[in-house]
C-alpha cells in the first residue's frame, strides 16, 4: 500500500517537472520582432555655459553625432555673461550661439528661464527640450 501512494506521488512530481521542462524550452525562445519606428518628434538641446571656450567645441561634436535625423533637433548654447568666445567657437561649429547679458542676474538658472522664453518666443516649436547645465571635461595629466 505505501509503495502504491510513493509510487503515485513520484509519477505526479514526474509530471510536474515534465511540464517545467517543457516551459523551460519555450522560455528559451524570444520572438524577435521588435517594431522599429521612425523618429517623429522634434526637440532642443539647451546647453548652459559661462565662459567654457575650452570644452563647449568638443561638447557641440558629440552632440552633433547623435544617432538621430539633424533636421529634428537644434542645439542652442546659451552664452551666459560670457567674456571668453565661448558664442563665436558655438557659431563656428554651426549652432545657435544665444547671448545673455544681465549682470544682476547671474546664474544657470536665471539664463535657462531667459533661454526659454527665448524658445517660445521661435518660429519653430519643439516637442521636448533637453538642458545639459554642466560641461564636465578632463584636464590631462602630463
Amino acid at each position: 500500500m505505501l509503495d502504491n501512494i510513493v509510487l503515485t506521488f513520484q509519477i505526479g512530481l514526474a509530471l510536474v517537472g515534465a511540464y517545467q521542462l517543457f516551459l523551460t524550452f519555450f522560455g528559451w525562445y524570444r520572438p524577435k520582432n521588435k517594431q522599429k519606428f521612425a523618429p517623429q518628434k522634434s526637440f532642443a538641446v539647451l546647453v548652459a555655459a559661462h565662459n567654457e571656450e575650452q570644452v563647449v567645441g568638443a561638447l557641440i561634436e558629440n552632440l552633433k553625432t547623435l544617432d538621430y535625423p539633424k533636421e529634428l533637433y537644434d542645439i542652442f548654447v546659451i552664452c551666459d555673461n560670457c567674456t571668453d568666445n565661448t558664442a563665436d567657437i558655438a557659431r563656428h561649429h554651426g549652432v545657435y550661439a544665444m547671448e545673455r547679458h544681465n549682470p544682476n542676474l547671474r546664474g544657470k538658472g536665471y539664463a535657462i528661464e531667459w533661454m526659454l522664453k527665448e524658445l517660445w518666443k521661435r518660429e519653430r516649436q519643439y516637442d521636448a527640450v533637453v538642458m545639459l547645465t554642466r560641461i564636465i571635461y578632463q584636464v590631462p595629466i602630463i
